[in-house]
């Protein structure tokens, strides 16, 4: 199992990495044109996903920190858990950079909600990097 864990957080880090990197190209290259909307429908549209935004990071937070205290503090081995909780962990970290990009898709939004997006993003695929709680030298130890 442990291989099989080693793997998949891999492969799920990368491609973590490579839709945030792909959203930072976006946004630099500034790709997609800008439509013409309702500016107040923008307004709450924008708004909604800031709220978005602040409650994914901290579903992931809460995640991260669960993570961490059942396995990594606790010196647990990993198994289908973890391997269940990094995949929920992994999705959560692709839902905030998402979360920040859906107005500049859907309104055209051009506001700092994308920065903050792929910032906190970047955070949060910096403390998922993959690696495995250690081996437990205790023998009672699960």
């Amino acid at each position: 199992m442990r291989i099989f864990n080693t793997i998949t957080s891999w492969l799920l880090w990368i491609v973590c990495v490579l839709y945030w990197l792909e959203l930072l190209f976006i946004r630099v290259v500034n790709v997609i044109p800008r439509h013409v909307f309702n500016p107040d429908n923008a307004a709450k549209f924008t708004e909604l996903y800031w709220a978005a935004l602040a409650l994914m990071t901290v579903v992931s937070a809460v995640v991260y920190l669960i993570r961490r205290r059942l396995w990594y503090v606790s010196q647990r081995a990993p198994g289908f858990g973890f391997w269940l909780v990094t995949v929920v962990l992994s999705l959560c970290v692709l839902f905030v950079s998402v979360s920040g990009f859906t107005p500049y898709f859907g309104v055209g939004d051009r506001s700092a909600l994308q920065w903050t997006s792929l910032t906190v993003g970047a955070f949060f695929i910096i403390l998922i990097y993959p690696r495995l709680p250690n081996q437990s030298t205790n023998p009672d130890a699960k």
